[in-house]
């Protein structure tokens, strides 16, 4: 009786347990996965595809050559978070480089979207990438892991989420982007825990 109720109160303290879980890379549905500021802007794509750009870290770039700070909208992240989750954490990893000798040149910001279009939370300058050579930044939210707003499961699974992407500096100088992915951690309902990685693409 003893090893039965041992093993009935083992298996109950297991249940309790979290385990993180994630889908791997996941690709935007559809080829209109990104949209530029305006039809003269400074990205352009130097893969054979939109996927080949930025889905994976190939050394194909989405390179900016401009000084108009154009902004590139990298959203439809096809994530699948379980209705009614919490949302505990966002956070984004760029892979790129840039060509200026001046470090400040090789900088990218970018801020998160709801809608696509609209700015939400706080706006992060990524850390200078380095010259000729790809370099990784993760960035979480500086005030709060979720950007000092909040999320709902249905807002980040939508087809118009995701990130704005622009280069901080106006003077010349390209930045190459090769790889975009987005991390989101989440509690579902009862209290399991999970997580989804999604990897941006852009046409």
């Amino acid at each position: 009786m003893k090893k039965i109720l041992f093993v009935l109160i083992f298996f109950l303290f297991c249940a309790k347990i979290s385990f993180a879980a994630n889908t791997g890379e996941i690709s935007p549905d559809g080829p209109s996965s990104a949209n530029e500021s305006s039809a003269t802007t400074n990205w352009t794509n130097t893969g054979t595809s939109p996927v080949d750009s930025v889905g994976t870290s190939n050394d194909a770039y989405c390179v900016y050559t401009g000084t108009t700070l154009d902004s590139l909208y990298v959203i439809n992240f096809n994530m699948a978070i379980p209705a009614g989750a919490t949302i505990d954490s966002i956070f984004a990893t760029l892979e790129a480089q840039g060509s200026a000798t001046q470090a400040a040149r090789r900088r990218l910001a970018y801020f998160f979207v709801k809608d696509g279009t609209v700015p939400v939370g706080e706006i992060s300058a990524v850390n200078n990438f380095p010259q000729d050579v790809d370099g990784t930044q993760r960035m979480t939210g500086v005030t709060t892991p979720l950007w000092n707003t909040t999320w709902s499961a249905a807002e980040i699974n939508a087809s118009t989420f995701g990130i704005v992407l622009w280069k901080t500096a106006t003077q010349a100088g390209n930045v190459s982007l090769d790889h975009v992915t987005i991390y989101v951690a989440f509690t579902e309902v009862g209290g399991a825990k999970g997580s989804v990685m999604s990897s941006g693409l852009i046409n």
